[in-house]
C-alpha cells in the first residue's frame, strides 16, 4: 500500500510539471490535424528517479523529526529537474544521496538496537555541518540558475565535483568507523557454539563421590550439570555454571573469546556465605578448595571402580608371580602316612618323614583331596612307604593378595607308593603321662629359647588367634561328668620351617585325658611364621598352657 501511495504522489507531481510546461510554451502551431503525442513525464525513469523514490519512501518510513530535512530536499530536487536547472539539481542529487544513505542507516538502527548502523549515525552526527554546507551550496546554485547567471556546461561539471566531494567527505569517516566496527563483531558459528557447550561434557551426567584416604564415599554423590552459554556481538562468550555438590547451590561465571574457548585453570563458585575454588582435572576428578588448607577431591565413581579393579588385578598378578616363584622349590621325601585333617577348611596331611637324623613328623598342605590319583583321606596307615614331592606355596587369602605375599606353607605336590616298604627307624617312646606318639630324637640343630631370638615365632593371626585356637580343645567326657578341672603346660619346638616338633607335657594335673587332648591340640596347629636370629630362620622352643575349666 505504501508503494502504491508513493507512485500516486509521483504521478501527481509529474502531472503538475506537465501542466506547467503546457502553460509556458502554449499548445503550439498546427496547420492541420495532428496526431496526439504522448505526454512524457519531466522526470526520466533513471537513477535520478530512483533517488526521488527513495527519498519519498524515507519520508514515509522515518519519523517526523528524522524526515524534516527530506521534504525540502525532495521538493527542491523535483523543482530543479522540472525547470532543467541542472547545476542546482546536481547539488541536490548529492544532498539526496547523503540523506538516502543516512536514512537507510536510521532504518537499520530502528530495526536492530545492536546493529552497526548506530556507529555510522554517531560518527556522522558531528559532521552535520558538512551536510549543511552542501545544502547551502545547492541553494546558491539554485539562486544563480534562477537568475540566469549560471548556464554553462562547465559549471554543471563543477557542480557535480563540488557536490560529490562534499558528500564523500561527509560519509568517509563514518563509513570507515562502521567498517572497522563490522570487522570487530563476530557471531558464533555452530561449531564454536558446540565447543562452548561441550566445556563440561567430560563431567556431565556422571556421578562423583568424595575421596577419603584411599576409599570413595558413595553415600554423598553429586552430578555436574551443563552450562548456560551467552555471547555478545563481539564473540565474547559468557559461561554460567551452576552445581549442587552436597554443600549448597554454587554458581560460577567466566568469559572467554571465541578464538580460545576453554575452561580456566580454576573457577570461583559463589555460595550463600563463602566462595569455593574448583579445579577440573583430566575429566575424572574435581578438586575443591576453601581457604589455604581446606581441600577435598571428588572422583567419578565409574573411574574409581575401574581403578580399584585394575589395582586388584595388578595385586593378584604380583601375588601369582610370587607364588609361582615358590612353586619352583621342590623337595623329594621318603615317608609314611599318619593322618589327614580338613575340619577348618584348610586341609593338611601328616607324614613321618625319614631324615638322616631320624623320623620327623611333617604336616603338608593339600590343595586337593586327590594327589597323583590317590585320595589322601583314604591312604593306609599301616606303615606303607611313600615317595612324596613337596613344594612351597602360599594361600590366596585377601590379606596375602593385598600384600603380594603371605605365610609360606609346604604343599603336597606329588605322591607315589614305594615298592618296598621303608624300614622304620627306632623311635623314642614318650613319657607314660602323654599319649603315645612319634617324636624326633635330639637333632644336631641348635634350639633357641624365645628370649634368645630377634623375632619370636608368630602364630597365624597373632596371640589372639592362638588363644582362640587353644580354647577349641575338646573336654574329655569322663572328666566333664566328674567335674575335674586342670591346666596342662605343653612344650614344643617351632622349627625353622614353621612346623611343630618335639611336643611334650612339662606340667600336668595327672590326668591322662587332659594330657592326650593337649598334645593333640598342639600337634594339629597351623604352620607358624618361624622365629629369626639375625637374618636366619631358627628352631625355637615354645611353651603354651591348655586350660580345662568348666566355666565355659
Amino acid at each position: 500500500m505504501i508503494t502504491r501511495w508513493i507512485a500516486e504522489v509521483i504521478e501527481v507531481i509529474f502531472a503538475i510539471a506537465n501542466n506547467t510546461r503546457a502553460l509556458r510554451h502554449g499548445p503550439g502551431n498546427s496547420s492541420g490535424p495532428t496526431e496526439p503525442k504522448a505526454i512524457l513525464p519531466p522526470l526520466p525513469i533513471d537513477w535520478t528517479g530512483i533517488l526521488v523514490g527513495c527519498l519519498c519512501y524515507l519520508l514515509i518510513a522515518l519519523s517526523l523529526h528524522e524526515s524534516l530535512v527530506l521534504l525540502p530536499t525532495l521538493v527542491a530536487l523535483i523543482l530543479c529537474l522540472s525547470k532543467r536547472w541542472m547545476h542546482a539539481a546536481t547539488m541536490f542529487v548529492a544532498v539526496g544521496l547523503v540523506l538516502v544513505v543516512r536514512g537507510i542507516f536510521e532504518l537499520f538502527a530502528k530495526a536492530d538496537s545492536d546493529s552497526i548502523a548506530h556507529v555510522f549515525l554517531s560518527a556522522a552526527l558531528p559532521l552535520l555541518v558538512i551536510l549543511l554546507l552542501l545544502v547551502l551550496t545547492a541553494i546558491v546554485f539554485l539562486v544563480m540558475e534562477y537568475t540566469g547567471r549560471l548556464t554553462s556546461t562547465a559549471g554543471q561539471g563543477r557542480a557535480w565535483a563540488i557536490g560529490m566531494s562534499i558528500g564523500v567527505l561527509y560519509m568517509t569517516d563514518p563509513g570507515i568507523r562502521t567498517i572497522a566496527e563490522a570487522m570487530k563483531r563476530h557471531e558464533l558459528t555452530a561449531s564454536e557454539l558446540q565447543v562452548a557447550e561441550d566445556l563440561f561434557k567430560e563431567y556431565e551426567g556422571r556421578k562423583f563421590g568424595w575421596r577419603i584416604g584411599g576409599q570413595l564415599d558413595t553415600t554423598r554423590t553429586f552430578m555436574v550439570e551443563p552450562p548456560r552459554i551467552e555471547a555478545d556481538m563481539y564473540g565474547t562468550i559468557t559461561v554460567t555454571h551452576t552445581m549442587n555438590a552436597n554443600s549448597g547451590l554454587m554458581t560460577a561465571q567466566f568469559t572467554c573469546p571465541y578464538t580460545v574457548i576453554k575452561l580456566p585453570d580454576s573457577l570461583s563458585y559463589s555460595r550463600v556465605a563463602d566462595v569455593v575454588m574448583l579445579r577440573y582435572l583430566n575429566g575424572d576428578s574435581i578438586e575443591f578448595g576453601q581457604g589455604a588448607n581446606a581441600h577435598w577431591t571428588a572422583i567419578a565413581v565409574d573411574v574409581f571402580e575401574g581403578l580399584s579393579e585394575q589395582r586388584e588385578e595388578q595385586r593378584l598378578a604380583e601375588f601369582n608371580a610370587y607364588r609361582d616363584s615358590l612353586h619352583q622349590r621342590l623337595d623329594t621325601l621318603a615317608c609314611t602316612f599318619v593322618s589327614y585333617d580338613c575340619t577348618e577348611g584348610t586341609c593338611f596331611a601328616w607324614f613321618d618323614v625319614s631324615t638322616p637324623d631320624g623320623i620327623t613328623r611333617r604336616s603338608l598342605y593339600c590343595a586337593e583331596i586327590t594327589i597323583s590319583g590317590f585320595p589322601i583321606n583314604a591312604l593306609p596307615k599301616d606303615g606303607t612307604a611313600w615317595t612324596i614331592v613337596t613344594r612351597e606355596t602360599v594361600l590366596a587369602t585377601q590379606e596375602a593378595i593385598a600384600a603380594g605375599r603371605g605365610s609360606v606353607l609346604f604343599e603336597l605336590y606329588e605322591l607315589h607308593p614305594v615298592a618296598q616298604a621303608v624300614p622304620e627307624p627306632e623311635v623314642q617312646k614318650p613319657a607314660p603321662s602323654v599319649p603315645e606318639r612319634v617324636t624326633s630324637p635330639l637333632t644336631k640343630k641348635q634350639v633357641y629359647s624365645v628370649n634368645e631370638t630377634d623375632e619370636p615365632p608368630l602364630y597365624p593371626g597373632g596371640r589372639r588367634a592362638l588363644k582362640e585356637y587353644l580354647a577349641t580343645r575338646m573336654y574329655p567326657n569322663a572328666e566333664r561328668t566328674n567335674g575335674i578341672v586342670g591346666e596342662v603346660k605343653v612344650q614344643f619346638v617351632v622349627t625353622s620351617t614353621g612346623s611343630i616338633d618335639e611336643v611334650s607335657v612339662v606340667k600336668s594335673p595327672g590326668n591322662l585325658g587332659f594330657d592326650r587332648e593337649a598334645v593333640r591340640l598342639i600337634e594339629a596347629m597351623k604352620r607358624w611364621t618361624p622365629g629369626r636370629k639375625g637374618n636366619k630362620a631358627v628352631d625355637v622352643r615354645m611353651t603354651e598352657t591348655v586350660d580345662f575349666s568348666l566355666n565355659e
